[in-house]
């Protein structure tokens, strides 16, 4: 049987090697794809396509070994695409890895939304019921007061002021945060050809009316969306969703904001508009990839927008979903395979108005899949 630890994984430029320890009389699948082995325990592939997900088989007389990574460049502008992640599933035991992060002591990891400990090293290994489906979440907060940001002193001190003019201890204002998701599906599930994707985006603020942070502003309340987090929602600031069909090199997108609308002090309405979309575009388009960009503002006060990036990747069913935001206001990202069923990618909770702007902390993110 072949040891999951004794499993390697490493990029070389656009190619990737793989090496194993167990018994010699191993067949390996890339994408599924038969491999030829020149050496009994390694493997080393051609030239690859960045970020499009990898999905290697080792399979051998005892156990079948699923290992899904993909190559990453150190010059890319989202976090996650800077940082190999591997993920190795034999049967019950799983084993994931991930680029270290630097100026942070520990990683906090969740299973199905149940904290499972912390690990000092970028690695974990855990057992899971392979016939269902299982989520791992791998979870920092970096402070911002370390040399990991530019400006680093400047938020900071913002943060602490914000901390007491709210007049309450809020630590996570003080953080960036980075989140890394693993989707385990059972491998014995099978997988309909679906001729269409759709990725979905929202953000939207939670509470049903928003105090103006600037007391000195006509505006001192702003319409929230009073809800929690749905795909299905109608109130909301932004939607975006990219339809992917198969077959075609470009992908459509559709996009809307909802109209914002202000409130004197005495709760009146002041004034309404709808913020432009001009700025929420794609790039970078291919068959399997493209970037998302969005930077929508506040049609009312001169305000820093709500900006994101997302870059998509994917094979066949395996997707790789990388993208970084600020944290504010809540965000909410979906993917329906073409069942009309949205499964839930990435959520992250608003932390105030004043995170809408740079060089205030980000939240990183990427999201792939085991098939």
């Amino acid at each position: 049987m072949i040891d999951i630890n004794h499993i390697q994984i490493k990029q070389s430029g656009e190619t990737v090697c793989l090496t194993w320890e167990g018994t010699s009389n191993v067949r390996l699948l890339l994408n599924g794809r038969p491999c030829f082995i020149q050496n009994s325990n390694s493997y080393q592939t051609e030239t690859l396509p960045l970020f499009e997900p990898l999905s290697f088989e080792l399979i051998d007389s005892d156990s079948k070994t699923r290992i899904v990574t993909a190559l990453v460049s150190s010059t890319d502008d989202l976090f996650w695409n800077r940082k190999m992640t591997v993920l190795i599933q034999q049967d019950h035991a799983v084993r994931l890895l991930w680029g270290e992060i630097p100026e942070v002591s520990h990683y906090t990891v969740f299973q199905d939304g149940h904290r499972l400990g912390q690990t000092m090293i970028p690695e974990w290994q855990g057992t899971i019921d392979p016939e269902r489906f299982t989520r791992f979440e791998i979870r920092v907060l970096r402070p911002i007061s370390r040399k990991s940001m530019p400006f680093a002193r400047t938020i900071e001190k913002f943060a602490r002021v914000t901390n007491q003019i709210k007049q309450e201890q809020d630590r996570e204002r003080e953080f960036e945060q980075f989140v890394l998701y693993f989707s385990l599906y059972p491998l014995s599930a099978s997988h309909m050809k679906v001729s269409s994707y759709r990725l979905r985006v929202l953000t939207f603020i939670a509470p049903p009316i928003l105090v103006n942070p600037n007391p000195f502003s006509p505006h001192r309340y702003f319409e929230g969306d009073a809800r929690q987090y749905s795909p299905f929602s109608k109130e909301y600031r932004t939607f975006t969703e990219v339809l992917t069909c198969s077959g075609e090199t470009t992908h459509q997108l559709s996009k809307q904001a909802n109209p914002t609308r202000s409130f004197d002090a005495r709760h009146q309405l002041y004034r309404e508009d709808v913020a432009s979309t001009q700025r929420v575009y794609l790039s970078n388009q291919s068959p399997t990839r493209y970037t998302l960009h969005h930077s929508v503002g506040n049609p009312l006060v001169v305000s820093p927008n709500i900006d994101y990036e997302i870059k998509v990747a994917h094979r066949s069913n395996l997707w790789r979903i990388a993208g970084t935001h600020l944290q504010s206001p809540h965000h909410e990202v979906y993917l329906d395979e073409g069942d009309d069923c949205f499964e839930t990618i990435h959520q992250a909770h608003d932390l105030g108005l004043s995170f809408l702007g740079d060089p205030l902390p980000s939240c990183h993110w990427l999201h792939v899949m085991n098939q």
